[in-house]
């Protein structure tokens, strides 16, 4: 493959020119083919900047040849051309790459900072410059991995102190509080802590507390979820788990739990 075509360098095809210039295609084609002759005699002069060779599937499924031509190579089918068919030609085609130059313009603004640096790769002219261009990409990688690591680390620090600084039954009445904050609908985020917690410790607590009650004969020792959580020594792991997924909303509470006490 060559270097335009690795650079992907904006083209149009042959067969959308030979509209432009109204010829038939096979007809620009023999004419193309006579300007890559002419080229070809000069060594200093790199046809594939002008005309490159590709192909096509018809409807029935077989290959046609045809080329992808710069902007280069309008220009120079536009000097073979006189008059106002020349001159038709010439607004045609430099209006049709300033749409394509737009629209690679917006795809680009739209890539993420990664994707951009990966593009400053591809486009490079040089080795110097793709090897800036691969530098600037690994360290930006580097700082993402460590900027993860730094919000991770953070996040560790404030569970676990959240977690030291209160006993076994602030975090009971903290969980209660959570799951009504600010009219949240306690009764899906019970069950979404309960998820949760059989997800990460393969732990139904809401089964087993249901097994515990039936065990139970008097009314008044049958427990809810969370205090059969706390009887049996999940709720320290069911605050973590609390904490993860409403921190704000349990950071807020703890809050106001310290400007009270």
């Amino acid at each position: 493959m060559n270097d335009l075509q690795e650079k992907k360098v904006l083209t149009l095809d042959s067969r959308e020119v030979a509209d432009m210039v109204e010829k038939r295609h096979a007809d620009l084609l023999r004419d193309i083919e006579v300007y890559l002759g002419y080229l070809g005699q000069n060594a200093d002069l790199r046809s594939d900047e002008f005309f490159l060779e590709s192909s096509y599937q018809a409807g029935t499924g077989k290959e046609y040849k045809c080329y992808l031509i710069t902007k280069k190579g309008c220009e120079f089918i536009a000097h073979k051309l006189t008059g106002l068919k020349g001159a038709i030609f010439t607004a045609t085609y430099i209006n049709r790459f300033h749409q394509l130059e737009e629209s690679l313009e917006q795809a680009i603004t739209m890539l993420t900072e990664e994707q951009k640096l990966q593009l400053a790769i591809f486009q490079a002219r040089t080795v110097e410059e793709a090897g800036i261009a691969a530098a600037n990409l690994d360290r930006y990688r580097r700082n993402q991995l460590e900027d993860k690591q730094k919000a991770l680390d953070h996040k560790t620090e404030v569970i676990k102190g959240v977690t030291d600084d209160i006993d076994i039954y602030a975090k009971r009445n903290v969980l209660n509080k959570v799951v009504r904050y600010k009219n949240a609908n306690f009764s899906e985020r019970w069950n979404e802590l309960y998820d949760r917690y059989k997800e990460v410790h393969s732990v139904d607590l809401r089964a087993r507390c249901e097994g515990y009650n039936l065990k139970q004969k008097r009314s008044k020792d049958k427990l809810s979820v969370v205090k059969y959580a706390e009887k049996f020594g999940h709720i320290d792991n069911l605050y973590k788990i609390a904490l993860k997924l409403y921190e704000t909303d349990i950071n807020e509470i703890l809050g106001h739990l310290r400007e009270i006490a």
